[in-house]
Parts: structure tokens; C-alpha cells; sequence
């Protein structure tokens, strides 16, 4: 069997077609990608100051105590329009000794709706993760999406 020499010009004309097929793809999944990503990272920058604030309101309980301190540990995507962030509170004793039996980890888990990032669920993972603690969180919640509506 002898093989079959087509010459340069379908050559040509088969890499002419599949660039052409390429560009005829529409842009906008990467600028809506780009824009999810930056709200993100807007987001990213204002949760500790969101968290700090809600701490201070009425009903939060022990978490408004000086000896837990609050870290965003984990905010990425886990999909185009899906986010994960852990939020933890770790508690400390009178002579700043971490009591990790005393830590509180929540997850929340955001989509992306809208032009917005918007909280769906939330887990609470510590001492206070009984149901009837997770009030305070929803109310995070809720600080979370009125801030990232802006």
C-alpha cells in the first residue's frame, strides 16, 4: 500500500479551516470567567472585615469573646460559578494557649448568580455546631450577600 501525497495546498486549506472554526468560538465564557473571578477576590478582601463586624453584634454568642480569634483559611473555586471558603475561629486561654477543642470551623459555600457572589449552605463544624447555635451563622450569612451585592 503506497501512501497518498495530497500537496501543500490541503494542507493549507485543512489548518485554514480549523482556525477559522477556532475563532468563530465566542469570547464571552472568559470574560465572565475573568468577572467571577475578580468578584472573588473583591469578596476575599472584605470577608474579615464582615466577619469582624458581625462578631459584634447581639446573639453571637462566645464567639464575640476576646479569646477566639477569626481567620479566612480557604476561599477558591471549586467550579466556574462555585466557590468554598472555611472561616476559622480558633479560641485561646487566659495565657494565649490555642484550645483547639474549643475551635470552631465553618465552611460556607458560595455559586455565582447574577453578577454576584451569593451564599447557598453553610456547615458548622466545633463546640457550637449543635442546630441550636447556627443562628448567629445565618445571620452571617445574610452580611455576606448584602455586602457582595455591591
Amino acid at each position: 500500500m503506497r501512501a497518498r501525497y495530497y500537496g501543500f495546498p490541503a494542507v493549507v486549506l485543512l489548518f485554514g479551516a480549523a482556525s477559522a472554526v477556532g475563532d468563530a468560538v465566542p469570547s464571552a465564557p472568559v470574560d465572565q470567567d475573568r468577572e467571577t473571578i475578580e468578584r472573588l477576590e473583591s469578596l476575599r478582601k472584605k470577608l474579615p472585615d464582615i466577619v469582624s463586624s458581625w462578631r459584634k453584634e447581639p446573639g453571637v454568642g462566645s464567639l464575640k469573646d476576646s479569646s477566639y480569634k477569626s481567620e479566612l483559611r480557604l476561599l477558591r473555586r471549586i467550579c466556574p460559578n462555585r466557590a468554598k471558603g472555611v472561616i476559622v475561629f480558633e479560641s485561646y486561654d487566659e495565657e494565649g494557649k490555642p484550645k483547639p477543642n474549643f475551635s470552631v470551623h465553618l465552611t460556607i459555600f458560595l455559586a455565582y448568580q447574577d453578577g454576584c457572589w451569593t451564599t447557598e449552605s453553610f456547615e458548622v463544624f466545633g463546640w457550637s455546631s449543635a442546630d441550636n447555635f447556627r443562628t448567629p451563622y445565618a445571620t452571617l450569612m445574610l452580611a455576606i450577600d448584602e455586602i457582595s451585592k455591591k
